[in-house]
């Protein structure tokens, strides 16, 4: 499983002393990659500024 993340952070892990595990994508799965990080982004914009799900509120 993997994520697909911006072209500095393969850096960063490098800056870290880690080894980064990457891949170049083709067209189609970078695509397919893209709308997964946009549904991720969208879930965490809503998240910070409506709040999250960690109390468990159930409205009824």
């Amino acid at each position: 499983m993997g994520k697909l993340v911006r072209d500095g952070i393969p850096d960063l892990i490098r800056a870290d002393g880690r080894t980064p595990a990457t891949r170049t994508l083709s067209s189609h799965a970078f695509l397919a990659a893209l709308l997964d990080k946009l549904v991720e982004e969208a879930a965490a914009s809503k998240r910070r500024t409506r709040g999250g799900f960690d109390d468990r509120i159930w409205l009824h």
